[in-house]
């Protein structure tokens, strides 16, 4: 099955438009539907641009995202961008950011 670029943007702005919990479902529900392999991400604190970032790998993952494994094959971790302090790089506030770096 092939899907148009409005077809693509129509679903995005339909994923966009869930709250929290049910993009994750549905999100989860695709990727299933199409078997792509899934990475569980653990999402272990909170980070605002100019800040020091200070993350204690002692703590437990706030939560875990289910990501296709090809686009987080490299990660090992996530962290929730805080405030609009990375939008000028079009990041924006409680999106998600991942990190390769080693704690």
């Amino acid at each position: 099955m092939v899907i148009t670029s409005s077809e693509k943007f129509n679903l995005l702005s339909l994923i966009k438009s869930l709250d929290e919990n049910e993009r994750e479902k549905v999100l989860d529900f695709l990727y299933k539907l199409k078997g792509i392999p899934i990475k569980k991400m653990p999402v272990l604190g909170y980070v605002k641009a100019r800040e020091p970032l200070i993350i204690n790998p002692e703590n437990e993952p706030i939560k875990y995202l289910e990501l296709p494994y090809e686009e987080t094959k490299n990660a090992e971790y996530s962290l929730i961008v805080k405030s609009d302090s990375m939008k000028e790089k079009g990041i924006l506030e409680n999106e998600y950011i991942l990190l390769n770096e080693k704690l």
